[in-house]
Formats: C-alpha cells, structure tokens, sequence
C-alpha cells in the first residue's frame, strides 16, 4: 500500500498544479484593474476620494497593461508551464501507470482465459501441457518478461529469477510487486539515489508553478503592485528554464 499511497501523492500533486495553472487562463482573460502600488487594508486604509483613486485604470483583460512587455512574459511562461505539466501528466497516466498496468491486466485475462479442467488435470511444466522443448507456453507466456523491463537492480533479477520457478498465487504476488516496481521508477518515485534527484527538481518545478500562480493572483488582487509582480514573475523565468532544462536534459557526466 505504500507504493500506491505514493504514486497517488504524485497524481495529486500533479492536479493540483494543472488545475492552477489553468485558472490562470480564466482570472487573466477577464477585466481586472491595474494597480501601481499595492492597495492599502485596515488601519492604513483611507476612504477614496472618488472611484478613480482606487481604481485608476481599468483595463479590457489582464493583470498587465494590455500589449506590455510583462504581459507577454506572463502568458509565455504560463504556457510553457502548462505544456510541461500537461505533457508530464500525460507520460504518467498513459506510460508510467498505464502502459505497466496493462501488461499485468494482460497476463490475467490470460490465466482467466484457461480452462478450470487444464488447471485440475495437469500442473504447469508437465509432459501434458508443455511444449516441443518441455516448457508450459501457455504459461511461460503468461509469465514472460519480455515486455517488462527490469532494470539493472540486483534484487529485481533475484526476484525475476525466483518467478520463473514459482507457479502457484505466489507468483501473482511477486509479479504484482515487480509491476509496481517498474510504476515507481517510471514515476521517478524509486528510492535510488538518481532518482530522488530527478523527483526533487520534479517539486521544484512545481513550486515555481504555485508561486508564478500566487504573485498572479496578489497582483489581480491589488495585494501587489504590478510592477513589483513584473520583476518577481522575471525571476520565476529564469528559475524555471535552468530548472527545466536540467530536468529535461540532465548533464552528461561522461562529456567532462
């Protein structure tokens, strides 16, 4: 359970940014007032002396003057946010997740597919049942690894191993664990030391994802002067394209 509890974490982490970034897209595409400074609350408040005081210019869409150079910063690094998260979402819910869990969903529709009376009157393996070479086909292929890649970890060879001599609800078991294996590493939830590195640029980037949506949504409230935001969404750029890099295309250490 532990191993699903965190490829559910991931997922709702992943839905979680997906789903502010595209609010980004309904806030921003509606009329909202440009503020200079940050507007003044509580005690430091003081009563406008007409509507204009407070709300200076209003503006067709957008958080920044409609046409300026921030404007364009804002929406470049918000598409170039959602087309990462989407395009990751996607790679784990149809390869890392799908593409494994359907080689498993394969493998048992194949034993359910075998007849009650071949399973009683013969065993895996016997003269029976197998083939020209005296293995079972029907079950090496149920059991086969082919499409299954395992990695270079030695416990997983073990375990690889010990299935082939196993035929009996263990070997669902340990097919299972090993499917769940192959799910995790896809995911970069993999406790070795290069994937952990990977996820932790993985978070990274999404919490520049919920930070860019914060300071967004301060400066359509007023909280934060437009220019303030202007610079700190500068700095979430140059934050994510060195991020996303290094995740897309991590450093070769053999090119030193």
């Amino acid at each position: 359970m532990e191993k699903y509890q965190s490829v559910h974490n991931l997922l709702l982490r992943l839905g979680r940014v997906e789903t502010v970034l595209r609010s980004m897209f309904i806030d921003n595409h509606h009329s909202h007032d440009i503020f200079d400074e940050p507007v003044k609350s509580g005690v430091d408040a003081r009563a406008p002396r007409s509507r204009s005081s407070v709300r200076p210019e209003r503006q067709r869409s957008g958080i920044f003057p409609v046409g300026s150079r921030e404007e364009r910063r804002l929406w470049q690094l918000r598409y170039r946010m959602s087309h990462f998260v989407t395009t990751f979402s996607r790679y784990i819910l149809d390869i890392a997740i799908g593409g494994n869990w359907q080689v498993l969903r394969k493998r048992l529709r194949k034993l359910q597919k075998r007849q009650p009376a071949d399973t009683q009157t013969s065993r895996p393996g016997t003269p029976s049942t197998a083939g020209d070479d005296g293995h079972d086909d029907d079950n090496e292929d149920y059991f086969a690894f082919d499409d299954l890649d395992l990695g270079d970890d030695d416990e997983v060879e073990s375990d690889a191993q010990q299935l082939h001599q196993l035929h009996s609800i263990h070997s669902l078991v340990l097919y299972h664990h090993l499917i769940m294996d192959r799910i995790m590493r896809s995911c970069l939830l993999h406790p070795s030391s290069g994937h952990q590195v990977t996820f932790k640029i993985l978070m990274t980037l999404f919490g520049i994802c919920l930070d860019f949506a914060k300071t967004a949504k301060e400066v359509e409230k007023g909280l934060l002067g437009w220019m303030d935001g202007a610079e700190k969404i500068e700095e979430y750029w140059r934050e994510w394209v060195e991020k996303e890099t290094v995740f897309v295309c991590p450093p070769n250490p053999d090119s030193h």
